[in-house]
């Protein structure tokens, strides 16, 4: 029991630590590395951003692991990643990373030091940007959700079914690896001192290019946003990203100007906005081959299909997804989109149900808890006896093909 227990939360830590890699955190890494460059000749501050930007991550992980197990304790099932199916928190994503990418590219600064509170010590809390380092880590945490289930599935697995604290600690262990990097940047910060370069002129052009990947996020959270057929937040998006670039401009250009006529100017274009923008409304869902005898084509899923090609003793394989999982991309590309998986499909009369959980989608719901899965992409191949089995949640084409002509 002990022995599982440990095992269970090195494989959360381990999770934790992999997700600093992941596709979807990569380009907010950018921020920390400005960061970095910034203090690289001060060591107190380089350690004081890295204990500010864990303290985000850690806290982040507290409230997820309270949240998490006040929803277990309540029966209600849990879906990593299930926030990116709100459009609401799609576009409010988008603005951030607008704002911090405007940031970046020189577009407006923060000035905390001009911010005075009532006893005159903000000003000394908000040295060298603590407060921005720890919102930094907080919201790269909230981010890094959706990337976690490939790598964590069985810790959580395990936590799901066992006692509550169990559950926490491994939540927990999660974001410990997650901050580990930053946890050895403090203690090695000599010798990575000595290796960055030193602050000058450049370090301003360095800042904008890193705005770059920043941008490219929101662009593929507003890919996201049009995948899902919500228009209207795509629409909403848009306007977000040229009214934000319209007030930038407004400030820089007529900061001289008084508060009331700029407050005028911008509520006029705020209300012009909400009528030019459509209603809000879902595009039909895309018609998909649903013969059951059709091998080698993508299926919709539903349990009823599943349920009459296991008692026709088909051979089935079933996929659950999303556009926002970066994982199932990568998967799809690699593994299930060549000519030869669906050939294989075919000759060996697989029959391919495809579930989208890009939206709110309550019978892959369904599925997931049935199986005791916490997040996507998930696979799941039938024999023609009706006897299922799991697939790892990062495929190769040949390790999907071996399953295929090793089914019975």
């Amino acid at each position: 029991m002990i022995t599982s227990f440990l095992l269970n939360i090195f494989f959360a830590f381990l999770g934790g630590l992999v997700m600093n890699f992941m596709p979807c955190i990569l380009p907010l890494i950018s921020l920390k590395i400005s960061s970095f460059l910034q203090t690289s000749s001060d060591r107190k501050a380089f350690i004081s951003k890295n204990i500010f930007y864990m303290s985000g991550i850690l806290s982040f992980f507290l409230l997820f692991g309270i949240l998490l197990s006040v929803l277990k304790i309540s029966g209600i099932q849990i879906i990593l990643g299930s926030q990116m199916q709100s459009g609401g928190f799609l576009l409010i994503i988008f603005t951030i990373l607008l704002l911090i990418g405007f940031n970046l590219s020189g577009l407006f600064e923060i000035n905390f030091s001009k911010i005075v509170s009532a006893s005159g010590e903000i000003e000394s809390k908000l040295h060298h940007g603590k407060i921005g380092d720890y919102f930094n880590g907080f919201f790269v945490s909230l981010l890094a959700v959706p990337c976690t289930a490939p790598f964590i599935s069985t810790a959580l697995t395990y936590g799901l079914m066992a006692s509550n604290m169990t559950f926490f600690a491994i939540i927990m262990s999660m974001g410990i690896g997650f901050a580990f990097p930053f946890l050895c940047a403090i203690f090695l910060s000599k010798s990575i001192l000595k290796f960055l370069p030193k602050p000058g002129s450049w370090m301003e052009k360095f800042k904008e290019l890193l705005a770059f990947p920043i941008y490219a996020t929101a662009g593929w959270i507003l890919f996201v946003l049009m995948k899902q057929g919500k228009f209207y937040y795509g629409s909403v998006a848009i306007f977000i990203t040229l009214f934000l670039l319209f007030f930038f401009w407004l400030h820089q250009n007529f900061e001289k100007m008084k508060y009331l006529y700029r407050a005028l100017i911008l509520a006029v274009i705020l209300i012009f906005g909400y009528f030019i923008l459509p209603k809000d409304y879902i595009i039909p869902e895309n018609p998909m081959i649903k013969n059951l005898n059709d091998f080698g084509k993508k299926i919709p899923f539903s349990k009823e299909r599943l349920s009459e090609a296991l008692a026709k003793k088909q051979k089935v394989f079933v996929v659950v997804s999303a556009s926002w999982c970066i994982t199932c991309h990568v998967n799809e590309k690699n593994a299930l989109s060549s000519e030869k998986f669906f050939n294989s499909l075919k000759e060996s009369e697989i029959l391919y149900l495809y579930s989208d959980m890009t939206n709110e989608n309550v019978e892959a719901s369904k599925l997931l808890k049935e199986y005791n899965k916490l997040g996507i992409p998930f696979y799941l191949l039938f024999g023609s006896d009706g006897n299922s089995q799991i697939l790892p949640q990062i495929l190769t084409e040949d390790l999907v093909l071996n399953e295929f002509e090793g089914l019975r």
